[in-house]
């Protein structure tokens, strides 16, 4: 091996191994520039949302779901709960189809609910009456007795058909009280209750089982069941609104907004349950009897929720609605300030955009110069890795001002085909450094201020968590 193959070897080892550590060096110095250099991301005006684009607070599925399924089943309790005996007396003494809980609640809600306190009375006596006739015929039909019913609740004299004789069922608490007309009628028996005060004596039995009191409660009872089919008030909303509504005031939502918004959710989402729990199960009931009330009252509250809840929301996004109203027509002002100065905007806005061009290409071409030299072959330094990133960044930062200045063009192209000036003044208030060179309207800026300050009070009153950013 001559001296020269030896020199041969050395050097090839040493461009290995220089090519090896200069490269090493060099992903360091990109290192170091990287984070040298800052890479947040610069403010970006914002042009193209929609003024009127705000959502307020959803309810849960889960929350909506617990409406429906609560207020279902505390219906069917109510309508369980009805005396099946006081719904068939009720049948026997109208002329309506009254076939369930449903329909007795709807009867008594016609019939009884607008009559004064003496006419509710009366008519709970006549009920409590047809009632006893119900049981005083069971009663005989399990004692072997051959029991026949009158056709109509207006048959004269007698109300049964006692093994061919006649018989008249009287559910009073004193006996007195029926002696009279047993009297006029000693040919018919009069059945009273056993529990009925005074004597019973000639044509008047006092029946074992038969009782008054229970006759009375279970009238007293069907109505106040009634009563909670159709008033239920719905406590479950009512509970999750003031829920919510507590935990928004928290967050920062005024008091005031709060109370009035748990109102109206109270008022709309659960009328909304409520109505269609009770649509749903009468129509479930024509369609597939006790199973299919169950469904239908699901079914029912769902959709009554969703409809409610879409009452109340747009009721509560109507003040945020006028704001943001109010907002656009201020903007609408403030921009029309400018109308006349448009071309010196689109001047204003390109002036960053050129300078930034120019400056890139002064960097590249010193980076190119740089990188020609000897010493940077030999061994990169620092300021020319730390230029080359800086174009890097300038470059990512040079097609957001594009895009951002694309948008300004959009802006001011709209302004002068429409001669509407809504966006021209949002851009104008998101400009301060272009406003000084033009100046502004200070009271049509103010204005601008005031509405936007609105827009996010009402915001906030929706969605708590948007705070004031």
């Amino acid at each position: 091996m001559t001296w020269l193959t030896v020199t041969a070897a050395v050097l090839v080892a040493l461009v290995t191994v220089h090519s090896i550590v200069r490269a090493w060096w060099l992903e360091r110095l990109h290192e170091m520039a990287r984070a040298t250099i800052p890479h947040d991301e610069p403010l970006r005006a914002i042009l193209g949302r929609s003024l009127k684009s705000a959502q307020g607070e959803a309810v849960p599925a889960s929350e909506l779901a617990a409406y429906a399924g609560v207020t279902a089943a505390e219906l069917l309790w109510h309508w369980a709960t009805i005396d099946h005996s006081v719904i068939e007396a009720a049948a026997f003494s109208s002329t309506e189809p009254i076939h369930n809980g449903f329909d007795f609640a709807q009867y008594i809600h016609d019939h009884y609910d607008s009559l004064t306190e003496a006419g509710k009375q009366g008519f709970a006596d006549r009920l409590m009456g047809y009632v006893g006739e119900q049981h005083v015929a069971d009663l005989l039909a399990d004692h072997s007795h051959a029991v026949t019913v009158a056709d109509t609740s207006h048959q004269a004299v007698w109300d049964l058909l006692v093994d061919g004789h006649a018989a008249n069922v009287k559910t009073v608490a004193d006996i007195a009280s029926i002696k009279a007309d047993a009297a006029a009628h000693p040919h018919v028996i009069y059945y009273v209750p056993e529990d009925a005060h005074g004597h019973a004596a000639d044509n008047i039995v006092q029946l074992a089982g038969f009782k008054h009191d229970a006759a009375a409660q279970a009238v007293h009872d069907s109505i106040d069941s009634a009563h909670g089919v159709l008033h239920h008030l719905p406590w479950v909303t009512i509970g999750f609104a003031v829920y919510r509504n507590y935990r928004a005031v928290q967050q920062g939502k005024d008091i005031g907004v709060a109370i009035h918004h748990t109102i109206a959710e109270s008022i709309g989402r659960g009328t909304g349950v409520l109505v269609g729990a009770k649509t749903g199960a009468v129509i479930g009931t024509a369609l597939g009897g006790p199973i299919g009330t169950f469904l239908g009252a699901i079914v029912g509250s769902i959709t009554g929720g969703l409809l409610g809840n879409a009452v109340v929301n747009a009721y509560k996004q109507r003040p945020l609605m006028h704001a943001l109203e109010r907002l656009e027509n201020a903007l609408e002002r403030f921009g029309a300030t400018y109308a006349n100065r448009i071309e010196e905007i689109r001047a204003l806005a390109r002036a960053p955009l050129q300078r930034m061009e120019d400056e890139l290409r002064r960097i590249a071409e010193t980076v190119d110069h740089r990188k020609h030299s000897w010493r940077w072959w030999l061994w990169p330094d620092f300021y020319t890795v730390l230029l080359e990133e800086a174009m890097a960044a300038g470059g990512r930062y040079l097609q957001r001002a594009r895009e951002d200045a694309q948008a300004v063009e959009s802006v001011l192209n709209d302004a002068v085909i429409t001669r509407r000036y809504a966006k021209l003044g949002a851009l104008m208030a998101n400009c301060p450094m272009v406003r000084e060179r033009l100046g502004c309207d200070e009271a049509a800026l103010e204005a601008v201020y005031n509405a936007r300050e609105e827009v996010l009070f009402q915001r906030k009153q929706l969605n708590p968590s948007l705070g004031t950013a």
